[in-house]
């Protein structure tokens, strides 16, 4: 018998003597059960002490885990790195996310995202007066399509950003892709961006204001 048992009844004044047919876990419960409440009282606490720490651990384990969770779903915006932000534009104030319904074309290539801008810089070479803005692709995929602001004062606020958005859209609707997609008059310039291919889409003042849109 374990001596610990022993200074345990000694402790509430009876001397237990070692049980020669004590065996394993069921002889310790059967030798407990045989003993005065105090010392039964005293192994209930002991073991009441054990769950609560137990609890405690598992609660902590837990609480680690979801902080572990957290921490790895950051990782991907945090480790998200935008090579453009500080060249062409500041870093992004505002985000939004866009989801459109269309599919992006069988078509839509890096050579087709190349040749929109090209022909949109023509077709803003034939006005007599300037666009207030430069449109260019960026990316290893010319997927990224950066918008910057040629003037002071003019699109100036978030609203001016989008006001120009809207803008694109009836240059859009001009090109055949466009064209191809099922009512065509009830979609904007960040559905034609997904049609052809286009990520993300930033918009700036070429200043101190830009705001980029991801699409989905």
């Amino acid at each position: 018998m374990p001596t610990h048992v022993e200074d345990v009844g000694r402790h509430h004044g009876k001397s237990i003597a070692p049980d020669p047919n004590w065996a394993g876990l069921h002889g310790l419960r059967d030798f407990v059960l045989a003993q005065p409440p105090p010392f039964r009282l005293h192994c209930k606490d002991k073991i009441k002490g054990g769950h609560a720490r137990m609890k405690r651990v598992q609660k902590l384990a837990a609480a680690s885990a979801v902080a572990a969770a957290l921490l790895l779903a950051a990782q991907p915006a945090a480790n998200a790195f935008d090579a453009h932000a500080g060249y062409y534009y500041p870093e992004p104030q505002t985000n939004e996310v866009y989801i459109s319904e269309l599919p992006v074309a069988n078509d839509a290539r890096k050579r087709s995202r190349a040749a929109f801008v090209i022909g949109l810089a023509a077709q803003h070479s034939k006005q007599n007066h300037a666009a207030g803005y430069h449109l260019f692709a960026k990316g290893g995929d010319l997927e990224k399509l950066i918008i910057v602001a040629t003037g002071d004062g003019r699109y100036d606020t978030l609203y001016r950003l989008r006001a120009l958005l809207a803008a694109l859209t009836s240059l859009a609707r001009s090109t055949e892709l466009f064209a191809r997609s099922n009512h065509p008059h009830e979609l904007n310039f960040l559905d034609f961006c997904k049609l052809i291919g286009f990520k993300q889409v930033t918009v700036t003042n070429g200043k101190d204001i830009a705001h980029q849109i991801k699409i989905r």
